[in-house]
C-alpha cells in the first residue's frame, strides 16, 4: 500500500476513516503512553526479580566458599 490507498471498496474507505480518526483523536497517544507504562512496569519488576536472585546467588557463593576455606 506504501500509504495510498485507492478507495474502491466502501469498506476499505470506512477502515481509512475509522483509522485516521483513531491517530487524529488523540487515542492513539493515549494507547501508546498505556502500553508503554505497562512495558515499563514490567521491565521495572524484571529487573527486581533479577537483583533480587544476584543477590541471592552471592550470598549462597559467599556461604560456600568461607565454609570451604581452611584456617592454620
Amino acid at each position: 500500500m506504501n500509504g495510498v490507498i485507492a478507495p474502491t471498496d466502501s469498506y476499505i474507505e470506512q477502515l481509512q476513516k475509522d483509522l485516521d480518526y483513531y491517530v487524529d483523536s488523540g487515542e492513539r497517544n493515549y494507547d501508546m503512553d498505556k502500553y508503554q507504562a505497562i512495558l515499563d512496569e514490567t521491565a521495572r519488576k524484571a529487573a527486581k526479580k533479577a537483583r533480587k536472585e544476584s543477590t541471592k546467588n552471592t550470598i549462597i557463593s559467599y556461604i560456600s566458599t568461607e565454609n570451604n576455606k581452611v584456617t592454620v
